[in-house]
């Protein structure tokens, strides 16, 4: 477990996918999946590198504009080339 996971042929992988590598080395056993994942939880170069996620699990919140136009936001973007066929060179975006 630990060639397939982090010495030559490894490459820190999670434990789903150092199970499948495992298993396409030619190696089984029955608690081979659970294995994995303690393995990979317990390697400190994968917790080092980890994305790991600092805020707390919330719901969703929905905002609610008070009314129509409340918020705008505009971009303009350009010189664009070649010109518009009127010879417009810049867009204007506009969102409510």
């Amino acid at each position: 477990m630990e060639e397939a996971h982090s010495a030559i042929c490894g490459a820190h992988q999670l434990g789903p996918k150092l199970h499948f590598q495992i298993k396409r080395m030619g190696y089984y056993w029955s608690t081979m999946v659970k294995d994995c994942m303690d393995y990979v939880k317990k390697c400190q170069a994968c917790q080092f590198h980890a994305n790991i996620i600092h805020q707390p699990l919330e719901l969703l919140h929905p905002t609610i504009t008070s009314w129509p136009f409340d918020a705008w936001g505009l971009d303009a973007v350009g010189p664009i080339a070649p010109k518009s066929s009127d010879g417009h060179s810049y867009i204007l975006a506009t969102t409510d």
